[in-house]
């Protein structure tokens, strides 16, 4: 070996005759590890384990209550109609009724003798008592307070179906009638699209019906065209705009062919909207009906008429 690796290897022959004479020199007590130190306040190893428990994101050990160990091993009272007098089982609260008949009912199909199966069949009897109580005074609170029900616009019987048809259609005509000249529609088709041809078909029909005036845009053969639908975010062909001519506001009336019924009450809907006549919550709302129990804001206008006066939103909160 020549001197070079000499000088290089006496540095580690060095260190460990000095680590050879240290660990006979000093008792292993001396040089013992010192003890991991424990968090202040916590008795729980859990916490002090640096290879698992809160380092990994484990939860804790649950400590169980040893009052709940009592309780659990208690078995709970059968339920029994003894514990109760009939006005307690018909005054009860809703949920704790339900919950009583469902443990009388598990009772009886357990041991269906004529005691349980009575008991169950008695709070099946009182149920069907409060839903005909409910549904009586129900009747009653709506025939008494008729302004809580939209029947006065709102017919079940045939006669009254017919008369409710005819005065839509009637304020549907009226409507687009009397606005013809103050809207247009444009009608946004593309080339090739046989969607559009049924639709430009059915809009040909309503011109010569209601007079309007219906311009043709294809969104395909120029700029123009292009531009206008892509101001009003016009993607799809047949699609109807619907333009105010003094003040040049739109708004989209379809998109797809519409039928001439459908479409005359799009218009309908959507001229009293922007007229300012309608508001969004009463989009579906025809002349005759305003006012009425199937106008959603007519009962803010009808307060003196809640019980207990003006105050009962307030009562009731």
């Amino acid at each position: 070996m020549d001197s070079l690796t000499k000088a290089q290897s006496r540095p580690l022959f060095t260190l460990f005759c000095s680590l050879l004479v240290m660990t006979y020199a000093f008792p292993a007590t001396v040089i013992a590890v010192e003890p991991e130190r424990q968090t202040p306040g916590l008795t729980n190893e859990f916490y002090n384990d640096k290879y698992r428990g809160w380092y990994w994101f484990e939860d804790p050990p649950v400590e169980e209550d040893e009052s709940e160990q009592v309780n659990a091993s208690e078995p709970d009272k059968e339920a029994s109609l003894d514990d109760y007098t009939y006005d307690e089982i018909w005054s009860m609260n809703t949920d704790d009724f339900h919950k009583l008949s469902d443990d009388i009912r598990k009772k009886a199909v357990r041991e269906p003798s004529e005691k349980n199966v009575l008991e169950y069949a008695f709070l099946q009897d009182i149920a069907r008592r409060k839903a005909a109580a409910f549904a009586g005074t129900y009747m009653l609170v709506s025939q008494k307070y008729p302004y809580l029900g939209n029947r006065d616009v709102s017919p079940i019987t045939g006669p009254g179906l017919k008369a409710r048809t005819v005065m839509q259609k009637e304020s549907v005509e009226q409507t687009l009638f009397n606005n013809r000249d103050n809207f247009g529609m444009f009608v946004f088709t593309g080339e090739g699209c046989g969607f559009c041809d049924a639709q430009v078909s059915i809009l040909e029909y309503f011109q010569k019906e209601y007079g309007w005036a219906v311009k043709y845009a294809d969104i395909d053969g120029g700029t123009q065209s292009a531009n206008l639908a892509a101001r009003h975010g016009i993607t799809q062909v047949p699609s109807i705009l619907l333009v105010h001519r003094e003040s040049g506001e739109a708004m989209p009336v379809s998109q797809g062919v519409v039928s001439m019924a459908d479409l005359s009450h799009r218009l309908y809907r959507t001229i009293n909207y922007m007229n300012g006549e309608r508001a969004p919550e009463q989009y579906f709302l025809y002349d005759y009906e305003s006012g009425s129990g199937a106008d959603p804001l007519s009962l803010g206008e009808k307060k003196h008429l809640f019980p207990g006066g003006g105050n009962f939103g307030r009562e009731h909160e």
